[in-house]
């Protein structure tokens, strides 16, 4: 499911163990076209089954000024 959340923002209804952001710019999601689908599995790496990679501390930072 696609809905829309703001000018350029879109939520994707992920299964429960993706470990991905559910939202996208709207340059991202891409039009389907035809009547082939296709569905593969998700990555392991996204299913929640290994350990969360956690940095140990933040060597440098930079502050940017617009």
């Amino acid at each position: 499911m696609l809905r829309q959340l703001g000018t350029m923002a879109f939520g994707l209804q992920l299964p429960n163990m993706a470990r991905i952001h559910s939202v996208f710019h709207a340059s991202q999601p891409k039009l389907v076209v035809g009547t082939h689908h296709t569905e593969k599995d998700l990555l392991e790496e996204l299913q929640g089954k290994f350990p969360v990679h956690v940095p140990v501390k933040v060597l440098d930072k930079r502050t940017t000024q617009q």
